[in-house]
């Protein structure tokens, strides 16, 4: 079950996608893959 049904910044419809996460430690890096729910209209990212 999805936490929001609609986008809560812009009211937009909401699809679940695989978006690149990048994550910092001091001076190493990584960049992840994750599910996230991402508004079709402003892009916004939840999850």
């Amino acid at each position: 079950m999805r936490p929001f049904e609609k986008c809560p910044i812009c009211g937009g419809e909401l699809i679940e996608k695989e978006v690149e996460k990048l994550l910092r430690g001091g001076i190493n890096n990584a960049v992840i893959k994750v599910r996230a729910d991402v508004c079709l209209h402003c892009e916004e990212r939840l999850r």
